[in-house]
């Protein structure tokens, strides 16, 4: 959803379009003719990844506004877990 974002108000294009030769995430990975499924499974696959600091590298943000969307992703990832994690750790300090 995001990189339709990114290509729709940013790049101003249709991923179809042969004649846009900017190297895109879903262009680049033919995100646009995959199925539903697939698509979830691989932004899951890419989150986990990428907030667990493994970065495999075979899917990655491709432009510049997809390289700053990612990294504001994973920054606010890393602030959601650690307050989870510090509400888990409350918990568990009540408990004992």
């Amino acid at each position: 959803m995001l990189c339709e974002f990114i290509q729709d108000f940013v790049y101003d294009v249709d991923p179809g379009d042969k004649e846009f030769d900017e190297d895109l995430f879903m262009v680049t990975f033919g995100i646009e003719s995959n199925d539903h499924f697939y698509n979830i499974l691989l932004v899951t696959y890419f989150a986990v990844t990428s907030l667990s600091t493994v970065g495999f590298g075979d899917y990655h943000p491709r432009g510049n506004t997809e390289r700053v969307a990612t990294a504001l992703i994973l920054l606010f990832g890393v602030a959601i877990f650690s307050y989870i994690m510090g509400i888990f750790i409350g918990i568990i300090d009540q408990i004992s």
